[in-house]
């Protein structure tokens, strides 16, 4: 943020986002339950969160040469050749 007067969350406030993190992480659920169910977001709020928060959904993958799979795949590379 470039906002000079930024205040950044109280110590219990991340505290409690990062419970629902942990929360949602064990029951499972969309990028939409996470912000809107658990988090209390409103629809309006959604681009603006899914732009910075959506990689929290997005399994990590192994990258070789031209080739990716998520970390605990085990299927086949694929290529993603240009």
């Amino acid at each position: 943020m470039t906002n000079s007067s930024f205040q950044p969350p109280t110590p219990e406030q991340t505290a409690w986002v990062f419970k629902q993190l942990l929360q949602h992480m064990n029951e499972g659920g969309t990028f939409r339950t996470l912000i809107y169910n658990k988090l209390g977001y409103a629809p309006k709020d959604y681009q603006t969160l899914y732009e910075d928060g959506f990689g929290l959904f997005e399994p990590p993958t192994t990258k070789v040469e031209g080739f990716e799979r998520p970390l605990d795949d085990k299927t086949p590379l694929t290529c993603i050749c240009a």
